[in-house]
């Protein structure tokens, strides 16, 4: 079993896979109430399924960038789980798990996303993503800023996908040529993660689990500087 957390923003997102298919995925808006919610969902989806801690073979979770809070509950829980039974722990970029959840190149038509998180008082993180051998492939670092600031640099050929608030929805009506990826993608998904995960530990020698992603490697991007590694 792998169990993946992601609490890099106020959307939590929990999800629960047994290697071939996903068992259960739990995810909503939770603002900033991660610390009272996230270990009661993880104990949740845990005994709805029927699976106990010792089934967990591997965690996953959202390094950020993300907010302060978020991202302080939950590596410290993933680590705490996978520590106490010295389990991997894979650790991926937030935006990097909002592009993986993205419709691929051919299917969007696309060269070009823009894979966006909220940060706060109206601004967001964001990282250009270019289609390479039908994946997306991140270029340059996460930067932080607002809609107002970015919408106008970027080409028309840009697909838009990750957390669109309010005034980005809003702010989007005058670029027309730019193209939102449809809610129901855009949500970025602990089930993604897990996915990312288990393709990482199929790719790399067991023996070299415990070593490659022992739990005190995983160290949380906040983003509290103008540009951020993804």
């Amino acid at each position: 079993m792998y169990l993946a957390i992601d609490s890099a923003s106020p959307t939590l997102s929990l999800a629960l896979h047994d290697g071939q298919t996903i068992l259960a995925e739990h995810t909503l808006r939770v603002g900033n109430q991660h610390n009272t919610l996230l270990a009661p969902a993880v104990q949740h989806i845990l005994e709805v399924c029927g699976v106990s801690p010792g089934q967990i073979v591997a965690l996953a979770v959202a390094k950020g960038p993300g907010s302060y809070t978020g991202l302080r509950i939950g590596i410290a829980l993933a680590k705490g789980l996978a520590g106490a039974r010295q389990l991997p722990l894979l650790a991926f970029s937030t935006l990097d798990i909002v592009a993986e959840g993205a419709p691929s190149p051919a299917k969007a038509n696309h060269g070009t996303l823009l894979a966006v998180i909220a940060a706060g008082r109206g601004r967001i993180i964001h990282r250009l993503y270019t289609a390479r051998k039908g994946n997306w492939i991140a270029e340059g670092e996460a930067a932080i800023g607002t809609w107002e600031a970015l919408l106008p640099t970027l080409a028309e050929d840009v697909l838009i996908s990750g957390e669109v608030d309010a005034t980005g929805l809003a702010l989007l009506d005058g670029f027309p040529k730019l193209t939102l990826v449809p809610a129901v993608h855009r949500l970025r998904r602990a089930a993604v993660l897990a996915q990312m995960a288990i393709d990482l530990l199929n790719d790399t020698p067991r023996e070299d689990w415990s070593t490659r992603f022992a739990p005190q490697h995983i160290q949380p991007v906040y983003l509290n500087t103008a540009s951020v590694p993804g």
